[in-house]
């Protein structure tokens, strides 16, 4: 079965990059990063999200759907994302992005972030079919690194 998984994510990552090939002959290569980077984390999103849902009480737990999203973000954040992250491409660039220069300029901050959420992500997949409460537990270092990032170099309207 994971093999299946990750030939899927391999179909969809050289789609992506077939696409995106094709638009960056139309666009402006800081662009159709954006773009990119915006569709990855809509991936991420995706499995993200049902597992806040629960922990936040807004759907009930359920096992199998809580152990299916963590292995599929444990995937997901196991990608190597550096081509997601082309300096430039961020606020200053296009309002498109809401990544802050400063995301940039900070010496590793974005491998730093990447790296917390890989091994938080990590520790919840053991547990996220376990109940509730050990979902609850190992979910909250995962969504603390996402707000970490994101109070310190995501945009705010």
């Amino acid at each position: 079965m994971k093999i299946t998984k990750l030939a899927t994510l391999a179909a969809l990552a050289l789609s992506v990059t077939f696409g995106s090939a094709h638009a960056q002959e139309r666009k402006d290569p800081l662009l159709s990063n954006i773009e990119q980077r915006q569709a990855f984390f809509k991936l991420v999103a995706l499995y993200y999200g049902p597992l806040n849902a629960m922990n936040k009480g807004d759907m009930p737990y359920d096992a199998a759907a809580a152990s299916a999203a963590a292995a599929n973000l444990a995937l997901l954040v196991q990608l190597d994302q550096a081509a997601l992250w082309k300096a430039g491409a961020d606020r200053s660039f296009s309002e498109a992005s809401t990544t802050l220069p400063k995301a940039f300029e900070d010496a590793g901050a974005i491998d730093k972030g990447l790296e917390s959420l890989a091994a938080a992500v990590a520790a919840l997949v053991p547990v996220a079919g376990d109940g509730l409460e050990p979902m609850k537990a190992a979910f909250a270092p995962v969504g603390g690194t996402c707000k970490d990032c994101h109070d310190a170099y995501r945009f705010k309207e």
